[in-house]
């Protein structure tokens, strides 16, 4: 984990090996961070496979990531939140683009999950992946569909400035999805179905994986508040920012970060979510919405409201 995080914050520098300065540009990867209950940890990996230098990258980056654990690959033979087993996937394969596609669309059972995200600027530090650890792997909680799941990032997306759409952050070198997922199961309220509305009247539906996972995510980012703050403006070239993260990603909204017993950092939600872009957000909204018809528990607000 601490080499994964490494590259990406490195990527494109002369910190990296000679093996590891190529263009990886096209590469895309997810490290599975599995509550133990599962049994493994995932990696997937795409990258286009008509460049000539696609297999000697693909190569480098996997020993890189490896190095110092002496451990041979498996199949990705189970279930990891959104992602189902793939088979023999395990040995670099060449898909076409549609085959790939639907090999990754795996959308599997109906379930009830709980997101949070976090935007990266630089690699974990050593009390992130200490939480980290500790929380995957605590007693009291066994469920093999609760992972962290560790997007690469950066790349085109970092080319815009931080003002030129909604989204603020352009500086990222990872995006982290922590997520739990559970089954309903059984009829609490005796409606004669079974749905979201039996956690409402029966606490053992939802309340341990809700537990989990807010707590995993106050202990990573204990240091400033129990949430991954904006990383401050105006850091000199060359310094070293005072925090390693950039705020949240409004598409797992997360109403936690709106509860001050969650988030105590001072840095709302719309903050988090959207940095100094918010002002132009709510201008937009004022214009079409000024009522607020169009709401949810973390929309944009408008000015009179």
């Amino acid at each position: 984990m601490r080499n994964y995080g490494l590259f990406f914050e490195h990527e494109n520098t002369q910190e990296l090996p000679k093996s590891l300065r190529g263009d990886y540009s096209d590469m895309f990867t997810l490290l599975k961070l599995t509550q133990r209950a599962n049994g493994k940890v995932g990696l997937i990996t795409q990258l286009d496979a008509t460049r000539p230098d696609s297999v000697e990258r693909l190569t480098a980056f996997l020993k890189w990531i490896t190095k110092d654990l002496r451990i041979d690959p498996t199949p990705l033979d189970r279930r990891m939140g959104e992602h189902a087993p793939m088979g023999g996937l395990q040995v670099p394969t060449r898909l076409p683009w549609l085959t790939a596609t639907q090999t990754l669309n795996g959308s599997g059972d109906n379930q009830c999950g709980k997101y949070k995200s976090a935007y990266m600027t630089r690699g974990f530090t050593e009390p992130m992946l200490d939480a980290i650890f500790r929380h995957l792997t605590r007693d009291g909680y066994e469920n093999p569909q609760a992972l962290l799941q560790v997007d690469s990032y950066g790349g085109a997306i970092n080319l815009p400035e931080s003002d030129d759409t909604a989204v603020y952050q352009r500086s990222s070198v990872l995006k982290l999805q922590y997520q739990t997922y559970w089954s309903w199961q059984k009829d609490s309220n005796k409606d004669g179905v079974a749905d979201h509305h039996d956690a409402e009247v029966d606490a053992s539906i939802a309340a341990p994986h809700l537990r989990w996972i807010r707590e995993f995510y106050r202990d990573v980012y204990k240091d400033t508040g129990g949430v991954p703050i904006l990383s401050p403006a105006g850091t000199a070239a060359g310094a070293s920012p005072k925090t390693v993260t950039d705020g949240c990603y409004i598409n797992y909204p997360d109403t936690d970060l709106d509860d001050p017993g969650w988030n105590r950092s001072g840095q709302p939600s719309h903050l988090l979510y959207y940095g100094d872009n918010y002002g132009r957000l709510q201008e937009t909204k004022e214009y079409w919405d000024p009522r607020n018809v169009f709401r949810n528990a973390q929309s944009v607000q408008p000015f009179t409201h």
